[in-house]
């Protein structure tokens, strides 16, 4: 809603301390509830957010989001790699836009292939412990227009091939938590 305020809009151009500062207040000073997670969603990049974050979340864990591309699988491994030196855990990779569905069903690979399984192997090497790709989410126009409209895919056409693997990574999140 119009009212929401998110981290992004709260801090658009601080750096250094004073974004360490006010990441801080966000985490520490905003009563949450309780909240079985707390999602934050950052920019490609291993920037000041992601440093302060792994500072005052150590336990939390990464899920490093990438295309299939190598460029784009080489800048998530770098974020992922800042939150391992940070202490965090990766959780596991997702590959967006993995592929195109074409009506006769085949898959066209606009952006390659194996980025995600890429970023996953490099991160397993770097932390010393598996890292799996939680899912490969394809291209698809009916999760472009329920974004553009506010309305989640899941919820809106779960039938969609895209929304089926969001619901899976959405369930293996869930059973990590409750496991």
């Amino acid at each position: 809603g119009e009212d929401t305020l998110s981290l992004h809009d709260a801090l658009p151009i601080w750096r250094g301390p004073m974004l360490h500062r006010a990441i801080e207040q966000f985490l520490c000073d905003v009563y949450w509830g309780d909240l079985d997670f707390l999602l934050v969603d950052l920019p490609p990049g291993t920037g000041d957010v992601a440093i302060s974050l792994g500072q005052l979340l150590p336990t939390a864990k990464t899920i490093v989001v990438t295309t299939p591309q190598v460029a784009a699988a080489e800048v998530a491994e770098r974020s992922g790699s800042v939150g391992l030196q940070t202490g965090q855990s990766v959780f596991g990779v997702i590959e967006n836009m993995s592929w195109l569905i074409q009506p006769d069903g085949s898959r066209l690979e606009l952006f390659g292939q194996g980025g995600g399984q890429a970023v996953a192997d490099r991160l397993t090497k770097i932390a010393g412990e598996p890292v799996e790709v939680l899912g490969q989410i394809p291209m698809s126009i009916t999760l472009r227009e329920g974004s553009d409209q506010g309305r989640p895919v899941v919820l809106g056409e779960p039938t969609d091939p895209a929304a089926q693997v969001i619901i899976e990574i959405a369930q293996k999140i869930a059973s990590a938590k409750l496991g």
